[in-house]
This record gives structure tokens, sequence and C-alpha cells, in this order.
């Protein structure tokens, strides 16, 4: 078993400080492969998985109905979130830490983990429920979510599909770098930006990255500002040969 922690470009993701945290997600997942050399599928890490429930939106009903489309910049509003009425709620309910995975579309494989929804609330039918098992953080699955190991396996998966999608058995398939409960704790507390003990190598990869982001940065504004200069002598160009004419 092998697997790539490149770089791929996504379509809908073009905020720097999100591929900026994906790098570093990615970083860090890497660092533990290397030294543990451990990988296992996904389906090992969680409880299993569950399609959303199939119904019509509705003004007013007993359940809050979150779909794929109430989730925006990774947040959601859930006082504009729909209703239905659910007839079955064990299957369906959400709970704080569920991961819902877009299956089809054009964020297909992108993730949202919930935190305190409402009571009785579920979710469509185009959203994949997963959950952590109680040996594994969901903080960590959500760190492999959103990091290119994880991204680097979605694209595979889709790469002869015209409209890309996923299913619950290709998730569940999916290989994960494994670590220790405390070791995976440790790697949420990186990501978010805290310094532990024992790391320095992987600190040093992180802040190499993060001088390597704010080059290109500069590079890009450079590019853009020349770009924007060649456009005003262009058209001071224009203007003075139109006055001449005159």
């Amino acid at each position: 078993m092998s697997l790539s922690f490149k770089y791929i470009p996504l379509s809908f993701q073009t905020d720097q400080e999100e591929i900026k945290q994906l790098i570093i997600n990615t970083l860090i997942l890497k660092y533990f492969y290397v030294t543990y050399g451990k990988l296992e599928p996904l389906d090992k890490l969680i409880e299993g998985t569950q399609y959303g429930y199939n119904a019509s939106a509705q003004d007013e009903g007993r359940n809050k109905f979150l779909r794929i489309s109430d989730i925006k910049n990774g947040n959601v509003n859930w006082n504009k979130v729909p209703y239905c009425n659910c007839e079955d709620e064990k299957t369906y309910l959400l709970k704080s830490n569920d991961i819902l995975i877009a299956r089809t579309g054009g964020t297909t494989g992108k993730s949202f983990m919930i935190s305190e929804p409402p009571k009785l609330s579920i979710y469509a039918g185009y959203l994949i429920r997963i959950r952590a098992n109680e040996n594994n953080n969901p903080n960590y699955i959500k760190l492999f979510l959103n990091s290119y190991a994880y991204w680097s396996q979605i694209v595979s998966l889709n790469e002869d599909n015209f409209r890309p999608r996923v299913n619950a058995n290709s998730l569940k398939s999916l290989l994960v770098p494994i670590c220790s409960s405390q070791n995976q704790l440790d790697a949420i507390k990186i990501a978010g930006g805290e310094c532990i003990e024992g790391y320095d190598k992987l600190y040093k990869e992180i802040i190499q990255m993060e001088k390597c982001n704010d080059l290109e940065y500069e590079y890009q504004k450079a590019v853009l500002q020349v770009q924007k200069l060649k456009e005003a002598m262009i058209l001071n160009a224009f203007m003075d040969k139109s006055d001449d004419e005159v």
C-alpha cells in the first residue's frame, strides 16, 4: 500500500489560507506516516458510513434538513436550513463531531464537521455521514479529510468520471496514516498552530513551507503589478496616438 502527499489543485479551493492549511495538514500526516509507516483504510477508524435521507425540503416540519447547499465556506446558518418530516430519525440524526462528505457535484469529497446541531436535525441524500469510533479522534479524521493525502485518493477515484462522485465503499477504502491516540492529539494541536515538544523536524518543514508560500505570494503580486504597468503603458500609448491624430 502506498499514499501520495503531493499537491493537487482543486477547482473550488482558491482561498490561500485554506490551501496553506491543507499543505500543513499534509506535512503532518506525511511526518507520522514516515515515522511509523502504518496505513489503514478509513473503515478502521470509523463506526461506519450512512447515506443521507431523501425527501423534499419544506418551510416547516419536525426535522431540520441539512443539504449540501446549506454548507457555505465551512459554516451553516441553521436559521436558514429548511425542514422535513423524517420517518427514521434514529438512522439520520446528527450529533456533534459527525462528519458529512459531499458525494456528488462540484464539491465532491468536501467535508464538514457538525458542531452542536439543533435538536432532531438530519441530513440530505447527497451527503454521507461518518463517525469516528471510540479509538480515534474525530478531529484527526477531519485533519485527514482536509489534506492532499485524502484529495489525491478522491481525484484518483474520479479520473475516468465525467461527473465526479464518491460512494460509501470507496470512502471506507481510503488509506489513512495511523498513529496512537496521543499522536493524533499532537497532530491536531500542531495543525491548530500549537507548539508541541519533540517535533522539531516537522516544525522546520512547516516553517520552510510558509516561507515558500510567502515568496510565492510576493512573486505573484510582483507579476500582477508588472502586468498592470504594461496595460497602463499600452493604454497611454493609444491615448497619445489618439491625441496626435486629433
